[in-house]
C-alpha cells in the first residue's frame, strides 16, 4: 500500500510538470519510481504512462501542432538514436552525464539570468537539434534538453513551444513501446498499474493545464530552465557516484 501511495504522488507531480511544460515526465518519474520499484519493471511503466499522458496533452494542444516544425526533429533524432547506442558501447556513461549535467547547468543557467531578449536561432538547426537529441536518447536516454532549448530559441508563442515539444515526445513514446510490446516486455502486472495509476496521472496533467493558461510566455520560459538546471544537476549526481562507484571497484 505504501508503494502504490509513493507512486501516486510520483506520477501525480509528473502529470503535472508535463501538462504545465510540455516534458519532464520522464525526468520525474524515472528520477523517483526506481526507488520503490525494480529499475526494470519502472522503466516499462514510466514509458507506457508517458505514452498515455503525451496523448492526453497532445489533443489538448492540437490547435497549436504545426508537423513542418516537428519532423526535421524527430528524424534527426531517428538518425541520432543507432549513433549514441553505439557510443554508449565505447565510451563510460558516468563522464556523459557528468559532462551533459555541466552544460545543462551552465547554459540553464545563463538563460535564467538573461532576460527574454535573447537571440533566436534558425530553423535549419532543427535536424542537427534532433541528430544531438537522438544521440543523447541513445547513450543515457534523455534526449529532451536540446529539443526544449531549440524550442525556446525559437520566435514561437508558449502554445507554440509545448505542441512541438509533446509531439516530438509522443511520436519517440509510440515508437519505443512498440519496441516493448515486440519484445513481449509489457507484463500484466505493469498493465495493471498502470491503469490504477492512469487517473491520478491524469489529474496531473489537468492541473498542469490550469497552470499553464494562467502563465506568460516568459514565466514559462524561466520553469523551463529551472526544471532544466534540476536536471543537470541530478545527472551531474549520478554520473559522478558512478564514477567513484566504478574506480571503487577497480
Amino acid at each position: 500500500m505504501e508503494t502504490k501511495l509513493i507512486l501516486a504522488v510520483v506520477f501525480l507531480a509528473s502529470g503535472l510538470i508535463q501538462g504545465l511544460t510540455g516534458f519532464g515526465f520522464g525526468m520525474v518519474s524515472m528520477s523517483l519510481a526506481p526507488l520503490v520499484i525494480d529499475i526494470k519493471q519502472a522503466n516499462i511503466l514510466v514509458t507506457i504512462l508517458i505514452l498515455l499522458n503525451s496523448l492526453f496533452v497532445t489533443w489538448r494542444m492540437r490547435h497549436a501542432i504545426d508537423f513542418r516544425k516537428v519532423l526535421p526533429i524527430f528524424l534527426g533524432a531517428i538518425i541520432g538514436v543507432p549513433v549514441g547506442v553505439y557510443l554508449l558501447k565505447i565510451l563510460q556513461p558516468s563522464i556523459i552525464k557528468t559532462i551533459l549535467g555541466v552544460v545543462l547547468i551552465s547554459f540553464s543557467s545563463y538563460s535564467l539570468l538573461r532576460k527574454e531578449n535573447i537571440k533566436y536561432i534558425g530553423r535549419r538547426w532543427a535536424f542537427p537539434t534532433g541528430i544531438v537529441s537522438g544521440i543523447s536518447t541513445g547513450l543515457i536516454n534523455i534526449g529532451g534538453p536540446p529539443v526544449i532549448i531549440y524550442t525556446y530559441y525559437q520566435k514561437w508563442d508558449k502554445d507554440s513551444i509545448k505542441a512541438t515539444l509533446i509531439t516530438f515526445f509522443t511520436m519517440g513514446s509510440i515508437y519505443k513501446v512498440a519496441i516493448l510490446l515486440f519484445s513481449k516486455l509489457v507484463t500484466l502486472e505493469v498493465i495493471k498499474m498502470s491503469g490504477i495509476l492512469l487517473p491520478i496521472m491524469y489529474l496531473g496533467a489537468f492541473l498542469g493545464f490550469v497552470l499553464f493558461e494562467k502563465a506568460n510566455r516568459e514565466q514559462m520560459r524561466k520553469i523551463t530552465f529551472s526544471i532544466l538546471v534540476f536536471l543537470g544537476l541530478l545527472l551531474l549526481f549520478k554520473g559522478i557516484t558512478a564514477s567513484f562507484l566504478v574506480n571503487g571497484l577497480r
